[in-house]
């Protein structure tokens, strides 16, 4: 039910399945999300952090703890979540990308230029590296290098020339 969006159905079957299996960390991890998808931030967290207390080196669960806390606007605690996940596993890509985002939200613009680089470090796909120039393009932007906000553009360009709305 959870992979086909149902979440409301999902919610309360993971939760149960919490209380029956309360050592089982994917129980709270799927339980998190499920309230996550329902637009319910702070039972997410809450699962979250059972999660992690339950499998404190899992790094999906830091990603998904962060994106929780950015839709409370808990953009001090997404950015520390997201700087355990990196510290997890420091080639995750989407940890960087999601730091420089958290970073951005909070006008730090100068200091988002740094995750977003390492994310194009470490991105392999196309699609991923164009998202990642375009976000390292509204960093530059904010700091008025304008010469390197047209080359991030350009870069992104050049990775999916078919993709509509960069060209």
């Amino acid at each position: 039910r959870l992979q086909q969006g149902r979440f409301s159905e999902a919610a309360p079957l993971f939760e149960r399945a919490r209380l029956l299996n309360p050592r089982e960390v994917r129980f709270a991890f799927l339980h998190g999300t499920a309230l996550a998808g329902m637009n319910q931030f702070e039972q997410a967290v809450s699962a979250f952090h059972a999660a992690i207390k339950l499998g404190p080196n899992i790094a999906d669960i830091y990603l998904a703890l962060g994106q929780a806390q950015r839709k409370l606007e808990q953009f001090d605690e997404a950015q520390a979540t997201y700087r355990k996940l990196l510290r997890l596993q420091p080639d995750n890509v989407d940890g960087y990308i999601a730091l420089g985002s958290v970073l951005a939200e909070m006008g730090q613009f100068a200091d988002a230029e740094a995750p977003l680089r390492r994310a194009l470090a470490y991105a392999r796909d196309p699609k991923v590296q164009a998202a990642i120039h375009n976000n390292l393009a509204i960093a530059l932007e904010n700091q008025n290098r304008h010469a390197e906000v047209l080359e991030s553009l350009e870069r992104a360009q050049a990775l999916t020339p078919n993709l509509p709305g960069l060209g």
